[in-house]
């Protein structure tokens, strides 16, 4: 009779694995499915405004950017045709830009000379 028991012990056990084993498929099974389901639907659409977004932004940054590159270049102009750009104007103007058009600049520093900023680009190329 023990020996019967633990045979029947044994077959419940193995039904048991079996039916375990089953709803762990059947479960991996239904998470794929969600899973390309979500990759196909609503996260591709943010993914993509996202990225949109992002682009827009940049192209926006670069827009901004070039025009205080011309903004300052007119006005170093003026001011050097008028004769009045000396150190303390070119220190003033320095600072306000404080250093954004100046690529290698690192932030806590002294801001670079307006004076040491090239030609800048021409803006309608950008458009």
């Amino acid at each position: 009779t023990e020996e019967m028991c633990m045979k029947q012990h044994i077959g419940h056990v193995d039904i048991d694995g079996k039916a375990h084993l089953d709803r762990i498929v059947e479960r991996q099974h239904k998470t794929e499915a969600f899973v390309d389901l979500w990759h196909r639907g609503p996260i591709t659409q943010v993914v993509g405004r996202a990225a949109n977004k992002s682009q827009a932004a940049h192209r926006r940054e670069e827009l901004s950017k070039t025009s205080l590159e011309q903004s300052a270049h007119v006005l170093g102009h003026h001011y050097k045709t008028q004769r009045h750009y000396n150190l303390t104007t070119d220190s003033k103007v320095s600072h306000i830009l404080d250093g954004v058009l100046h690529d290698a600049w690192q932030v806590g520093t002294e801001p670079p000379s307006a004076r040491s900023l090239p030609v800048p680009h021409n803006l309608a190329g950008l458009q």
